[in-house]
């Protein structure tokens, strides 16, 4: 026997297969294409600039595109809001892109022997804590959207 799942009204799939997961993840990615997600996928495809110029010894660029992705972070929430544009995209991936740009910054330095490992692993068990947790939801059909105290949070961290 299968069970039917309600989402705003709509039946949506069975449970049965990973489909109803698939339905949720299409949803995620239809109607990205707009200015804020874009500067979010760019924030993405920052993060190997980022590790390339830290490993060929230039920390003055590398601080550049660490700031360049700090910036792109700040504009597209402001414009998400502004215009209206929040998506469900936009909420899952825009705070995973700060994670991982933190992440990646912070275990550059601690590869290069500027921060204590430990210090590193801690922040790294407690984003991936997060991420997962962030994931369990998604499969429970919750998009968890960053709120001001984690923002303030990234913006300490930066």
């Amino acid at each position: 026997m299968s069970k039917w799942v309600i989402c705003t009204g709509t039946r949506l799939s069975t449970r049965r297969g990973g489909t109803l997961l698939k339905e949720r993840i299409r949803k995620l990615f239809t109607n990205v294409w707009n200015v804020p997600n874009v500067l979010t996928m760019i924030r993405l495809a920052l993060i190997p600039v980022f590790v390339i110029v830290f490993r060929t010894g230039n920390p003055k660029g590398a601080l550049a595109v660490f700031v360049l992705a700090s910036l792109t972070d700040a504009l597209d929430g402001f414009l998400a809001r502004k215009l209206n544009q929040i998506t469900d995209f936009g909420k899952l991936f825009d705070p995973l892109a700060d994670k991982l740009m933190v992440l990646t910054a912070l275990f550059c330095q601690g590869k290069a022997g500027v921060l204590p490992r430990s210090a590193v692993l801690i922040v790294l068990g407690k984003e991936v804590c997060m991420v997962v947790g962030a994931m369990f939801m998604l499969g429970k059909g919750v998009v968890v959207s960053a709120n001001y105290f984690g923002k303030a949070a990234t913006v300490c961290f930066i």
